[in-house]
C-alpha cells in the first residue's frame, strides 16, 4: 500500500494484518526541527516483526525514536526493527531539521514476512521573511 498523505489518520485501502499511519506537518520555516510520527497497528493475534525505513533527505535526521525496538540512524536516513505483539501497535518518531526551502519528501517503508506499506508525506519549506531588513 503507497498512500501520501499530511494527516494524523491514514485509512488504509484495506484492512490487513498490519496497517501504517502517520503524522507529518503541511509546511515549516528553513532551519526549523520538526517532529514526525508514524504508528504501526498489529491488527492479527500473533507478534509480527517489521523492518522500517526511512528517507528524509535533504532534510537532516536528527534523531529518531521507537516505542519499542531497536534503532539505526544517520544523516539523512534511518531504520528499526520493529517487535508488535499481538493486536498491539508500536510509534514511530523522528526530529527533522530542515535545511533547504523546497518541498521535502519524508518516505517511510514498512516491511513484515507478508506485507510492505509505503507512506510519503511532503512538508512545504519556505524561507522565513520575518527577518528580513528594509
Amino acid at each position: 500500500m503507497t498512500d501520501s498523505a499530511n494527516s494524523p489518520t491514514v485509512v488504509p485501502r484495506h484492512r490487513g494484518a498490519s496497517e501504517l499511519s502517520s503524522t507529518v506537518p503541511v509546511s515549516a520555516r528553513v532551519g526549523d526541527l520538526i517532529w514526525c510520527g508514524w504508528r504501526l497497528v498489529n491488527n492479527r493475534n500473533d507478534a509480527i516483526t517489521a523492518s522500517l525505513y526511512l528517507r528524509a533527505t535533504p532534510a537532516r535526521l536528527a534523531e529518531l525514536a521507537c516505542s519499542r525496538g531497536k534503532i539505526l540512524c544517520g544523516y539523512h536516513h534511518g531504520s528499526a526493527i520493529l517487535p508488535v505483539p499481538g493486536g498491539e501497535e508500536t510509534t514511530i518518531s523522528a526530529l527533522l531539521e530542515l535545511l533547504a526551502a523546497e518541498a521535502h519528501q519524508i518516505r517511510v517503508a514498512v516491511v513484515t514476512r507478508n506485507e510492505t506499506h509505503f507512506l510519503i508525506d511532503t512538508v512545504t519549506v519556505e524561507f522565513d521573511d520575518s527577518d528580513s531588513v528594509c
